[in-house]
């Protein structure tokens, strides 16, 4: 290789241009990052739930998702936060796990796990350094209250920041959020439960009234039983008159026999029709029972699906699963045509309805049989009357047998009416059942309940869209739902409908006000109300260039709204940047010293000038292996480049010194640069493979610590490799050209420098003592030293910025912590070299 490049100078020159080109547009296009992207072993998995309160979220989201989880391999801890609205689950993985396989394997387990319906999918994010903000922004206004600062921040200033390339996402930090509260009021549930309660009683009321029509008419039965027992008694001392009383008694019975016969027909037929309405109603109760029966045998829904109607009315909390059921056997279509709440109002109500027309019948029942009961025996007395008149007509009948035989037939009409008292009674039981369940059922409180609100409130306040529909060759979107615009509407909102009572509207159980967090959110910027914007770039920006975006924009805001004030609290750029001046520096400094140095020793501009070139190109191949092996331009990174600059001289100057040592003898100078590199070439090999083997440990190291010092290491063995091709390639080749005409020089310092070496190495030789106690002394303070050194993983940087703690007591509220830090800002302000107070 060495004499190659020496005979072949254009093939060296060719790969030279190609490495500066390749370096230069390397160094343009390589991603800068503040630190390099580290795959730490954490997955977070965020499921929202609207409206929800944390408890609920703990069981209906964190619980399930945990369990399912949980059982999947390589899982070191789980941690969950159940909050209101969301659920977040912290994923601790072994170290030696592959990410991306994990965020699969967690994404698919979580597909089939059955929700509530308005929680939404949970979404695996993984957590990286691409999570970092770019820039942390603070933005003030001019005679602008926090609610002013915030609209306009978010209609103005955050869309300016997304506009940008590269930027990925823009959050905020100190806006005041508003927002409607809804609270329920219990007097005011009260107020509609008393309504639904007075519709309830008086229907009961109706049903009690009837029974007690059918009591009296009870008595009067009993009554007049009484009344003919006692003319029957009476008709034994009344022989005169018994021919003119019985004709009277015909008559009378007679006329009690047409009233009662119309009675019966009229309570027969009132009967028949209140049959057919509860039979109707029962056909209804069977065909939801039965769907529920076919949803039963297709779907296997015993956990959650009610028995029956009456197990749905007895559990509130299966009614909705008693609806889907009817949507799923696909055979009711008025279970999907209205909401849970109507679908509740309308079973209570059907099923009140079955209750008051069974109390009804059983009521008509009684009445009919007393009217029954009394037309039997007023039809007996008509015949007995007719007999009687017509044995004193013949006189074939005598009084005493006419009392007996009438005795006998009214003690049997008295066990008929005792009957008939037994299932009036009986009724009156029945009505007391059902009164107890329609008051159960019609209490409020079981429907508003903080979920159920919440859901019937979200069900309402949606729209989307479902087609396009053409005329005139103009398509219009049609958009099903309304979503509710201002605060009238949403207090103007129908929860459920209830018989007899009508619509029952948000405004008529609860409170909706308006409510912001202005009283635990605080942010200020020099004294002044600010909001704290953080800027997220994309995976694929360069962070440099986020920020000079990022820098220009805040500069247009301000030309265009001068009350407008922009205060970078953080900025990766700059440390970029800063890290990146330093390592030019370096390289800069490095190679004019290691140029003075050699100039100072050998004398000689030439030598010179091929250290000069040597020290930039192997920058700029070690940029190019850096490029292509995928290593971004960040601290760590660019802290090794800086490093190996130091290290890298070191070849190429042991190279040239022993090439123009040779030519001093007088040998050639292609011979001399053949030779003295050869000379050398085993030395500066062997040299850099044990600088980079002292990296070689880091291979078998895992987690944090290999991401975050690969990049150092693979560095600093690029730009080892890349001085030590150069040392026996390009030095080689330019010596042979440079040094043709090359002259002796004396190098009375280096000479100089010789003699006293060889001195001082000729003393430790002879007592050799010294050296020995004298590295045994460093070794020791060394590991003293190193002992006494703290370990951190990234050193303190110098910074313009100063940041201070205080914490107030527990008790101090919110206005006052906000009042005292407002104090203590004033009082930085006016320190003398403050600049900005955040």
């Amino acid at each position: 290789m060495i004499k190659t490049s020496v005979k072949k100078p254009y093939f060296v020159l060719v790969g030279v241009i190609m490495v500066i080109v390749l370096g230069i547009v390397a160094f343009t296009k390589m991603k800068t990052d503040l630190i390099p992207s580290v795959k730490v072993p954490y997955l977070a998995l965020v499921t929202t739930y609207p409206g929800a309160s944390p408890q609920r979220v703990e069981t209906d989201i964190t619980e399930p998702v945990e369990n399912t989880i949980g059982t999947l391999s390589g899982i070191e801890t789980l941690t969950s936060t159940s909050a209101e609205n969301y659920s977040l689950i912290m994923i601790e993985f072994t170290e030696d796990s592959d990410m991306e396989a994990c965020a699969s394997k967690v994404a698919r387990s979580v597909e089939n796990i059955t929700l509530p319906d308005l929680a939404g999918k949970p979404i695996v994010v993984e957590i990286s350094s691409d999570m970092l903000a770019t820039m942390y922004v603070g933005v003030t206004k001019q005679d602008a209250d926090i609610y002013e600062l915030t609209d306009y921040v978010k209609e103005e200033v955050v869309p300016e920041f997304k506009r940008q390339d590269g930027v990925a996402s823009v959050s905020e930090v100190g806006g005041v959020i508003q927002s409607v509260e809804i609270r329920l009021m219990q007097d005011k549930i009260d107020e509609v439960n008393e309504r639904i309660l007075k519709k309830v009683n008086k229907s009961l009321s109706k049903a009690d009234k009837e029974i007690q029509k059918s009591k009296e008419q009870l008595d009067d039965g009993k009554d007049k039983i009484n009344s003919g027992k006692n003319e029957l008694e009476n008709a034994q001392s009344k022989q005169a008159g018994e021919l003119a009383k019985f004709s009277k008694q015909l008559d009378q019975a007679l006329a009690m026999k047409a009233a009662y016969e119309s009675q019966v027909s009229s309570l027969t037929a009132s009967i028949a029709g209140l049959e057919a309405e509860r039979d109707g109603y029962q056909a209804a109760f069977d065909k939801v029972n039965e769907n529920v029966e076919k949803v039963y045998q297709e779907n296997g829904a015993e956990d959650y699906l009610p028995k029956d109607i009456r197990d749905a009315l007895e559990h509130p909390e299966k009614l909705e699963a008693l609806r889907q059921a009817l949507i799923l056997a696909g055979e009711d279509s008025e279970a999907q045509d209205v909401s849970q709440e109507e679908f509740q109002a309308l079973l209570y109500g059907a099923y009140t309805r079955v209750n008051e027309i069974n109390a009804e019948i059983n009521n008509l029942n009684t009445e009919l049989l007393v009217a029954k009961k009394v037309l039997e025996e007023v039809e007996k007395s008509v015949a007995e009357a007719e007999k009687n008149y017509e044995k004193v007509e013949s006189g074939k009948i005598t009084a005493a047998a006419a009392f007996g035989s009438s005795a006998a037939e009214l003690n049997a009409a008295k066990e008929k009416l005792v009957e008939s008292e037994a299932k009036i009674k009986e009724a009156e039981k029945t009505l007391k059942e059902s009164a107890k369940v329609a008051r159960e059922n019609a209490n409020i409180d079981q429907l508003l309940k903080m979920d159920t609100l919440s859901k019937l409130i979200a069900a309402q306040n949606f729209d989307m869209p479902v087609g396009y529909i053409s005329e005139d060759k103009t398509q219009y979107l049609l958009k099903v739902g309304d979503e509710i615009s201002n605060f009238e509407e949403l207090n103007h909102l129908v929860l459920c409908k209830v018989a007899g009572v009508g619509d029952v509207r948000l405004s008529d159980v609860a409170e909706v006000t308006y409510i912001d967090d202005s009283d635990e959110n605080y942010a200020r910027m020099n004294g002044k109300p600010a909001i704290v914007l953080s800027v997220m770039k994309s995976s694929t920006a360069f962070t440099s260039e986020v920020s000079e975006k990022c820098e220009e924009a805040m500069e247009k805001m301000s030309e265009s709204d001068k009350g407008l004030d922009f205060t970078v609290v953080m900025d990766q750029g700059d440390y970029i940047d800063v890290i990146v001046n330093s390592v030019l520096s370096n390289l800069i400094f490095g190679a004019v010293l290691a140029i003075l140095v050699l100039m100072l020793f050998l004398w000689d501009p030439r030598p010179t000038l091929v250290i000069g070139i040597s020290i930039p190109l192997s920058v700029l191949f070690a940029i190019v292996l850096m490029y292509f092996s995928g290593i971004t331009l960040n601290a760590i990174s660019l802290s090794g480049l800086a490093l190996g600059i130091g290290m890298l001289v070191d070849n190429s100057v042991v190279s040239i010194e022993n090439i123009y040592r040779l030519r001093n003898e007088g040998i050639s100078a292609g011979r001399a640069a053949v030779e003295g590199a050869k000379q050398i070439a085993g030395a500066i090999t062997a040299s850099t493979i044990t600088t980079i083997c002292v990296f070689l440990p880091m291979l078998f190291t895992e987690g944090l610590t290999r991401e975050l010092l690969m990049d150092m290491c693979l560095t600093i063995t690029y730009s080892l490799v890349a001085s030590l091709v150069v040392a026996l390639t390009v030095v080689p080749a330019m010596s042979a050209t440079l040094l043709k005409s090359s002259k002796e020089h004396e190098g009375r310092l280096f000479d100089g420098f010789l003699d006293l070496y060889e001195g001082l190495l000729r003393f430790c030789l002879r007592f050799k003592v010294v050296p020995i106690l004298l590295s045994i002394v460093l070794l020791a303070f060394s590991v003293y030293t190193v002992g006494r050194m703290g370990i951190v993983i990234f050193p303190e940087m110098a910074s313009n910025q100063v940041s201070a703690d205080f914490t107030f007591p527990a008790e101090t509220e919110n206005k006052r912590c906000a009042k005292l830090t407002d104090d203590i800002i004033a009082e930085f302000v006016n320190i003398k070299g403050v600049e900005d107070v955040g």
